[in-house]
């Protein structure tokens, strides 16, 4: 509902399971890098990370499955800068 107003700007997410293909996993998404990875379920900003490649987000995505099955991908919105 609220993409549909077109008056807010919301990160597109994707979550991603454990398994021996995640690379491939990954690749087909086609994401836009840089790119934010996290707990599913957390608490206050634990285990949140902007990966900037794929390489980054590889190694952020294997720590995070050290603590859940499922991690959650979402489009990194660089916010607006006040003046």
């Amino acid at each position: 509902m609220l993409r549909a107003t077109g008056r807010f700007i919301l990160p597109r997410g994707w979550t991603l399971s454990q398994s021996d293909e995640l690379v491939e996993q990954i690749k087909s998404l086609g994401l836009p890098f840089p790119i934010v990875a996290k707990p599913i379920r957390g608490r206050g900003s634990h285990g949140v990370k902007v990966c900037h490649d794929e390489k980054a987000l590889l190694e952020h995505a294997s720590s995070l499955f050290a603590e859940s099955p499922m991690i959650m991908i979402e489009d990194y919105l660089s916010g607006r800068k006040q003046q």
